[in-house]
């Protein structure tokens, strides 16, 4: 769970802080035993969190149809729009927040809500 859990943040700060902005050759994956403990993961999570709310702050709407470079292994580059990359990170995310929740449920442990709805409709 841990690693799939740092995977998400990974997935998040390649994309959203070194592929859009065109920096992609400075990235490097994370090591999941560098974070043996809920601390140092809260610590990485914030700091993602932290670029992530600062970008979106400056991202204008102008932005979302520039063109990136998404490099891929084995795979020939992809060009496309930043808000392409944006619905890579959602799909993704989603992608393993499922495997997630598949794990908490074979534990025998109820997930937290997930639904949208839940979260617009808490006061």
């Amino acid at each position: 769970m841990k690693n799939i859990f740092i995977h998400t943040l990974d997935v998040e700060d390649r994309l959203l802080h070194y592929i859009i902005p065109r920096n992609h050759n400075t990235y490097s994956r994370t090591d999941f035993d560098a974070y043996p403990d809920m601390d140092s993961l809260k610590l990485k999570m914030d700091t993602i969190e932290s670029k992530t709310m600062k970008f979106f702050q400056q991202l204008s709407l102008d932005q979302l149809d520039n063109v990136v470079t998404f490099p891929r292994k084995n795979l020939p580059d992809l060009e496309m729009s930043v808000k392409d990359v944006l619905m890579q990170a959602l799909t993704e995310e989603l992608q393993h927040r499922g495997e997630f929740l598949t794990l908490l449920w074979q534990l025998g442990i109820d997930p937290p809500p997930m639904t949208w709805l839940w979260y617009l409709d808490v006061k």
